[in-house]
């Protein structure tokens, strides 16, 4: 079970600078100044769960794209 935490700690410290978690915050901030708290949370939250399941799909079909791109 040692490798596969490793592993999944390693894969998301290297995720950490693409999804720039910190930078993009003054960003939503500065493009929702006039909504409400409940729809900032809920902004974040659907934008939360759409940058996870592009990663997800990224990781599951991530390899077989750059595999077809390496063989052209």
């Amino acid at each position: 079970m040692q490798p596969f935490f490793e592993f999944a700690i390693g894969s998301l410290l290297a995720l950490f600078p693409v999804v720039d978690p910190v930078g993009g915050a003054p960003i939503f901030l500065v493009l929702t100044t006039d909504a409400s708290q409940s729809v900032r949370r809920r902004l974040a939250q659907r934008t939360a769960l759409y940058v996870l399941l592009v990663l997800l799909l990224f990781l599951l079909i991530g390899g077989g794209i750059l595999r077809f791109l390496a063989s052209h």
